[in-house]
């Protein structure tokens, strides 16, 4: 009985927490908008809006959850790459808690669920920002599936989804950089 409400506390903590940190955020980056008109920079840590585009990592982030299933259109590399940076902190912070909690009982059984759960969120925006990360070098989103060919085909993609984007529009949209 003990177990299952520090359980339910730790859970609400975390889920408090995330909660917090997104408002946070999204409260930080409109009070600097406002402060400093549209295009004001603040710090180079914040994501602050310059000519229609967000910077640094969160901004990036934050853009692809507001993409969420969004499979047309194009994405910067960076977009690409700090949603991966950011899926790879948040999934090393899950698993180690995880490991910590030794993955039984009812802590490691939360901490687990709240690991899958987070997988199972993150699944389609990361899918829809590859594939939109693909449009802007050109190359349709159904070459994501290369990755089921063994090692060639995770290499290939790599090297795709690090190559520069078409400068210019294309046949999947606008330049993301002129935007």
């Amino acid at each position: 009985m003990l177990e299952k409400a520090i359980v339910g506390g730790i859970s609400a903590a975390i889920l408090c927490g995330i909660l917090l940190l997104i408002k946070a955020i999204k409260g930080s980056s409109q009070k600097q908008n406002e402060k400093n008109g549209e295009n004001g920079v603040v710090s180079d840590r914040q994501p602050v809006q310059q000519g229609g585009q967000p910077t640094g990592m969160m901004g990036y982030v934050k853009k692809c959850f507001q993409n969420y299933a969004n499979f047309s259109g194009r994405a910067r590399r960076a977009e690409y790459w700090y949603f991966c940076l950011f899926n790879l902190i948040i999934t090393m912070i899950l698993s180690g808690l995880s490991r910590v909690a030794g993955g039984e009982g009812y802590v490691g059984t939360a901490l687990v669920g709240l690991y899958s759960l987070y997988t199972l969120a993150t699944l389609i925006p990361g899918l829809a920002v590859a594939w939109r990360r693909l449009h802007d070098i050109g190359k349709s989103g159904g070459c994501w599936f290369i990755i089921l060919i063994p090692i060639a085909g995770a290499i290939i993609l790599l090297v795709w989804l690090a190559k520069a984007g078409d400068v210019g529009d294309n046949a999947y949209g606008p330049d993301p950089k002129a935007e």
